[in-house]
C-alpha cells in the first residue's frame, strides 16, 4: 500500500523513518519538528555580510594606485598656482609698458627705459610668497622685457629661476606678450599658457 503525504514536511519525517502521529514511531515526530525548522532557516537565511580578505585587498590596492598616481600631479598642480603669482604680480609692469607703447615712451626711451619712467617701484619690492623680483627692461624702440625672478619656496623651482616675457609694441594694436621659452628658466610644465 502506498503511502500518502499531506505535506512536504510529512514526507521528509517518513524518509528519517519517523511515523505519523498515533502510528508506531509517533513518539519521534515531536523531536522532528524542531529539525524540520532548523533545516528551513538553514535554507532560507541570508548569506553572511560583510567583505572577505581578498576584496578588501583589492580595494586597498587600487586606492594605492590612485594615491600613486594623484600625489604627483596634485604637486605639480600646487606649484603651476604658485607659479602664477608671478605674472599676477607683473601685471602693473604689463599694463605701464601697454601705455609706454601707446605714448611713445616706449619708442622714446628704447633701451634705456626704466621703472621709474613707466612709475614702478624698484624690481625688488615688486616680491611675493615665491616671488623675488619683477624687473622691467626696454629691448629696443618696439619691445619690452618683464622677467618674474622665483626662488627656492616653490617645489620644482630653483632659486633663481625666471620667466621672461617679452612684449612686441606694434601701431595700432598695442603690446602683445609672449613667454620667451628660451630665456625663461622654469620647468615648461610648471609655466603659465600665456
Amino acid at each position: 500500500m502506498k503511502t500518502k503525504y499531506t505535506s512536504p514536511q510529512s514526507r521528509l519525517l517518513a524518509m528519517r523513518g519517523i511515523g505519523r502521529v498515533g502510528s508506531i514511531g509517533s513518539h519521534r515526530a515531536a523531536t522532528a519538528v524542531p529539525v524540520i525548522r532548523e533545516h528551513r532557516r538553514s535554507m532560507n537565511a541570508a548569506p553572511s555580510q560583510g567583505f572577505t580578505l581578498i576584496e578588501l585587498m583589492i580595494v586597498i590596492s587600487i586606492l594605492g594606485i590612485l594615491a600613486a598616481l594623484a600625489v604627483p600631479a596634485y604637486q605639480d598642480y600646487t606649484a603651476r598656482t604658485r607659479v602664477s603669482e608671478g605674472p599676477n604680480l607683473a601685471s602693473p609692469a604689463f599694463t605701464a609698458l601697454g601705455i609706454a607703447c601707446s605714448d611713445g615712451t616706449l619708442t622714446e626711451r628704447a633701451a634705456n627705459l626704466s621703472h621709474d619712467d613707466l612709475g614702478l617701484p624698484a624690481a625688488n619690492t615688486i616680491a611675493g610668497r615665491g616671488i623675488t623680483s619683477v624687473t622691467v627692461a626696454g629691448i629696443s624702440a618696439t619691445t619690452a622685457r618683464v622677467t618674474i625672478a622665483y626662488n627656492s619656496s616653490i617645489p620644482g623651482v630653483n632659486a633663481g629661476d625666471a620667466i621672461v616675457y617679452t612684449g612686441t609694441c606694434a601701431a595700432g594694436t598695442g603690446m602683445s606678450w609672449q613667454i620667451d621659452g628660451a630665456m625663461s628658466t622654469v620647468p615648461p610644465r610648471l609655466r603659465p599658457k600665456t
